[in-house]
């Protein structure tokens, strides 16, 4: 994929970037979700294990868990 982005520093790259990463997601692979982490500037991980694209319903106790913490970290 292209290196080229057509984002700013004084925009999306002034504000913190979390990322939840669901390890059973088939619409997103695994690989593409590390490769999205790894290029979009990314500060904070949180990893859902079992969690499928849906992880709304999949594991929702463990993304509400995952949200009140990335929450606490960046309010």
């Amino acid at each position: 994929m292209s290196q080229q982005t057509n984002y700013f520093k004084h925009g999306y790259g002034s504000v913190p970037r979390a990322f939840i990463l669901c390890t059973e997601d088939l619409a997103i692979p695994l690989e593409f979700q590390l490769w999205m982490i790894q290029n979009a500037g990314i500060n904070d991980v949180e990893e859902i294990k079992g969690a499928d694209h849906m992880a709304m319903f999949s594991e929702s106790q463990e993304l509400c868990d995952s949200l009140l913490l990335l929450a606490s970290k960046y309010a």
